[in-house]
């Protein structure tokens, strides 16, 4: 792991919100593209949320984590994405919502 860099303003529904960026180790990642959906129905949405999170939970597995900060990966290891499509039993429902 990359040691954190100090924190950055990351905008979030309209605020600002100091978070420590972690940033990812290019040379190690088990990702493959090739995996990924390839039909037009798959979107890419912002992944931000998701990036924080497992930014938190890395850091908490590994023993960095320091209560009351806010971290987040700088991006998602090579070879990996997050996906949304439209639910088979609405599908005007495409987007993930962030998760509270």
């Amino acid at each position: 792991m990359s040691l954190p860099q100090s924190p950055h303003s990351v905008e979030e529904g309209g605020e600002r919100k100091d978070v420590i960026i972690i940033p990812i180790d290019d040379s190690i990642s088990d990702g493959d593209k090739s995996t990924w959906p390839t039909e037009a129905r798959f979107g890419m949405p912002d992944d931000s949320n998701y990036r924080e999170k497992l930014a938190t939970l890395w850091l908490q597995k590994t023993g960095a984590y320091e209560e009351g900060m806010r971290y987040m990966l700088d991006r998602l290891p090579d070879g990996y994405a997050l996906f949304d499509r439209p639910r088979g039993t609405d599908p005007t429902i495409v987007s993930l919502r962030p998760l509270t």
